[in-house]
């Protein structure tokens, strides 16, 4: 087990706008997040039985990162925005990275193997 110091947004999402529009926000603002200072990864998920549903967890290397990513926000990201608070639901928390494990080293390839034949769509990266 890794101790780390990250922080990580986790943020529970619930679409109640168009699906598409959302999408295509959610790549315009993962897009410019990843080129911000201190952004670590972002993974997106959603729901197999409930499509409306999706979380959101992005990890930077501290609060005060995504603090200033937030802060330099141009009028067109702050649009972006602003048509995500219409379109969903949201419940975003900040959590310290406390742990990380991973399968040991030469562990089998089936769960490697088994994520790799699951197309995931672009998140514009």
């Amino acid at each position: 087990m890794t101790t780390t110091m990250t922080t990580t947004m986790i943020n529970p999402i619930r679409v109640v706008g168009d699906p598409v529009r959302f999408r295509q926000i959610i790549d315009l603002i993962s897009e410019y997040m990843s080129t911000q200072p201190g952004f670590v990864q972002l993974r997106f998920y959603q729901s197999h039985q409930n499509t409306d549903r999706y979380y959101m967890i992005a990890e930077w290397a501290d609060m005060d990162a995504h603090h200033r990513a937030a802060e330099r926000r141009s009028p067109e990201v702050l649009g972006w925005f602003a048509e995500l608070k219409e379109l969903t639901e949201v419940a975003p928390d900040f959590f310290a990275t406390l742990a990380r494990r991973g399968a040991p080293q030469g562990a089998p390839a089936q769960a490697a193997a088994a994520s790799a034949a699951v197309a995931v769509p672009s998140l514009g990266g």
